[in-house]
């Protein structure tokens, strides 16, 4: 092989990580965020036909990139054909209870039906990564609209746009990649919970599990680049943290490599402990390794007022491209 030819060998291997970084835009984001937290959805309430249109729509986009689903029809006979599946085979359906007062003495079963997504790209290795986000929120109450922006539309919008980067980079991962979008975390993590015992590879190939949940606002998260990148760990270590990053069950030398690759990030952050509060929980009392985002609380959580105007585009961007370049290093 010449030099020349080397060198443009390089140029390649080089490009192609960048090129699948390009999916992801603010502009894709804006368009995604906004349709899942808008009236239309009306917030997304598990069981509801906004949860189900969300549903639909994310299992249209993880048919557009060409991810494997969960249920590929098999016809034995031609004629007549089945039923298509539901959500193009993405669905992963399940159901809970509770019960309401019927009366004096009486009490009324309730059965809920809702859906996780979920949808996968083949790796060279059956060992997997599952990136994770819940796409359902409070639906209405009192009236009014709970669009849950933030919580968690983003982190949604973040799982589409690295299942679109990972699918379109023409370049098969080394693991297997699994993106689960679940549903009924409001009501008790019921989705991630479904998941794990029924999960789409399993559960003991799973190498990581990365959760994003109420990811759009992270402060200063449009200061990338030349200050990013010139500001040393120590320095950037010493400012409040914007972003806080969960952490269980992993080695030591993954642990250097989330704080390695955010040295080209504007990120500051403590690695803490996972709590029990979001979808990483099933996965981390079962022993497997978990990175959870999260860009803190704010007063319009779990209220009617977390609306798309408050999102960070550019932060929400930056932490997804991040998220694409660890799993990459991964």
């Amino acid at each position: 092989m010449s030099r020349l030819s080397y060198i443009l060998f390089l140029l390649l291997l080089v490009k192609i990580p960048l090129q699948a970084e390009e999916k992801i835009t603010k502009e894709d984001s804006k368009a995604i965020l906004s349709y899942l937290a808008s009236d239309e959805l009306e917030g997304r309430g598990t069981g509801k036909e906004g949860n189900w249109k969300a549903a639909r729509f994310i299992a249209e986009r993880f048919k557009e990139y060409g991810l494997r689903p969960l249920y590929v029809p098999v016809y034995i006979q031609p004629v007549p054909l089945p039923p298509p599946i539901d959500g193009h085979g993405y669905f992963q359906h399940f159901n809970y209870h509770y019960s309401v007062r019927a009366g004096w003495f009486r009490r009324r079963r309730v059965t809920i039906d809702t859906t996780n997504v979920v949808g996968v790209l083949q790796g060279e290795s059956d060992r997997c990564i599952l990136f994770g986000a819940h796409f359902d929120h409070l639906g209405i109450r009192g009236g009014r609209i709970y669009n849950g922006a933030d919580d968690n539309a983003s982190g949604t919008t973040a799982l589409l746009e690295l299942a679109e980067a990972f699918a379109k980079s023409g370049k098969k991962p080394k693991y297997t990649l699994v993106f689960a979008a679940f549903s009924a975390e409001e009501v008790g993590l019921l989705g991630s919970r479904y998941y794990v015992n029924y999960p789409a590879v399993p559960l003991k190939n799973h190498n990581l599990m990365i959760n994003m949940d109420m990811v759009g606002r992270l402060r200063n998260g449009n200061v990338r680049g030349i200050v990013g990148r010139a500001m040393g760990r120590n320095q950037r270590d010493r400012l409040n943290p914007v972003l806080n990053l969960q952490s269980g069950n992993l080695s030591r030398r993954t642990k250097d490599l989330v704080h390695k690759v955010a040295e080209g990030y504007p990120f500051s952050f403590n690695l803490t402990m996972a709590g029990w509060r979001s979808d990483h929980a099933e996965f981390n009392s079962q022993g497997i390794p978990v990175l959870f985002f999260h860009t803190g609380g704010h007063p319009q959580y779990h209220e009617p007022t977390d609306d798309e105007h408050l999102i960070n585009y550019d932060g929400l961007v930056e932490l997804t491209k991040y998220i694409f370049e660890l799993a990459n290093e991964l």
